[in-house]
């Protein structure tokens, strides 16, 4: 297995960053809950106990919530999207505040509202509409997995990188970069075009905050990645007048491709 591997290398530092698509498949995938929380303990700390044993350091980091990625679509920029009010658009497509629709949605979008009939939750594709209760559930299991992964972090004596914050701030505030402002929309520079998979620049952003727990628990010295020079050459940084930057939606070819990716 991929641990056994990292085992047999006896690293002097490990990093052990899993558990995001524990949560992020029940957005992916028809009737896929997320792994229970009894479940992802035993396994997240068998890994811990492993690679805490093989190396002299072991970096752990909680995973993000999974609903801030740019895959999923709120009421409020659907109706940007759409150029209409947020009350038609609830009315015309069954949705209610604080549900969130997949790429699944747009091509129904058109029909549904010709026809008076209200999204479905699902098709035969995948998943088309996450209902706020849904959202909100998938939210506290994943604040659930990063208590089990601190307490692991506690007991072993790892360096927690808290990754979850990270993204929580980056979706709240955007970050800038060489005078643009960055942000977890689609096409806002930070996620790539399948809308789950961080852009080089966004990357770039994670690894810094690896680098920056590192070197103030570690003292490692790292020196941190400069993202402005990576941003100069990300082919997914899209000026603000990039038609769609701000209207657009992941494809459904790309979250095809990408339900395909993670079947593999």
């Amino acid at each position: 297995t991929e641990l056994a591997e990292a085992v047999s290398l006896k690293p002097t530092t490990a990093i052990l960053w899993v558990g995001s698509n524990d949560v992020l498949f029940s957005l992916l995938f028809n009737s896929t809950a997320p792994t229970d929380i009894g479940t992802f303990s035993v396994l997240h700390s068998i890994a811990t106990a492993a690679m805490a044993h093989a190396s002299q350091h072991l970096v752990l980091a909680n995973i993000p919530d999974v609903t801030l990625t740019a895959y999923l679509t709120s009421v409020p920029k659907l109706a940007a999207i759409l150029n209409l009010p947020v009350s038609v658009v609830q009315s015309g497509l069954g949705l209610k505040s604080g549900d969130m629709v997949t790429p699944y949605a747009f091509p129904l979008i058109a029909g549904s509202f010709t026809s008076h009939t209200p999204l479905p939750d699902s098709d035969s594709q995948g998943p088309v509409v996450i209902r706020a209760a849904t959202l909100s559930t998938i939210r506290a299991d994943v604040i659930l997995y990063n208590a089990a992964i601190a307490g692991e972090a506690t007991a072993t004596g790892a360096t927690l990188v808290d990754i979850y914050s990270l993204i929580n701030d980056l979706a709240a505030n955007g970050v800038l970069v060489g005078g643009q402002t960055l942000t977890t929309d689609f096409m806002g520079g930070l996620f790539s075009l399948d809308g789950v998979h961080p852009t080089n620049t966004g990357y770039a952003i994670i690894a810094n905050e690896f680098i920056k727990t590192m070197n103030q628990s570690l003292h490692t010295g790292i020196p941190p990645v400069s993202i402005e020079q990576v941003s100069k050459t990300d082919p997914l940084i899209f000026p603000d007048s990039h038609p769609g930057k701000h209207t657009g939606h992941v494809d459904v070819g790309m979250a095809d491709a990408l339900r395909h990716l993670h079947r593999q």
